[in-house]
């Protein structure tokens, strides 16, 4: 389906942004060839990313932008972008919970994860479930996180957790106690 253009004159275009900024996803794609029209806004809302078309949610600088300043704007991006430790590390620093919209791969790095927890304890409930099945993770590296992880934890997790390895779901249900 292609998009509705509203938008094909410069001036017309900021002023309509500058009002309601999902205007954005109505402009012409020949207006974001000046950087002013998407960088600037990205660089102030990361959500201007899922208003963009396509091939700029496939641009590296275009992401990055978003991710500086909002790191959950990674899920409107490019799936490309998703498995990248760089691009990772960047939401994660933003939003440590944005480790959510990651590959599986993020979400098993050991590094990664625990950046995320350590900067959020929520988001202890989106890193991978390997992770939290792995017993030898939990009590060597998960153990010397806060200890206020625990109480928010989802029972949901643990749940999933359980179904892989009963072991760890005990000692995360245990853990702070």
């Amino acid at each position: 389906m292609e998009r509705e253009i509203k938008y094909y004159d410069y001036d017309e275009a900021i002023e309509a942004i500058n009002e309601d900024i999902s205007e954005i996803q109505y402009c012409a794609d020949e207006l974001f060839d000046d950087d002013e029209i998407h960088n600037d806004y990205l660089f102030n809302n990361g959500e201007v990313l899922k208003y963009l078309p396509d091939y700029l949610k496939a641009d590296d600088g275009a992401v990055r932008n978003a991710i500086y300043n909002d790191g959950s704007a990674i899920q409107y991006a490019s799936d490309e972008f998703k498995s990248n430790k760089i691009f990772a590390l960047i939401a994660i620093t933003n939003d440590p919970c944005s480790i959510e919209y990651f590959s599986e791969e993020i979400k098993s790095d050991e590094m990664l994860a625990l950046t995320a927890i350590r900067l959020n304890n929520y988001a202890i409930n989106y890193i991978s479930l390997k992770l939290l099945s792995d017993l030898d993770f939990l009590k060597q590296k998960l153990f010397w996180v806060d200890h206020t992880a625990p109480e928010v934890l989802k029972d949901s997790i643990i749940k999933e957790v359980k179904k892989i390895n009963k072991g760890a779901a005990m000692w995360l249900s245990s853990w702070g106690d």
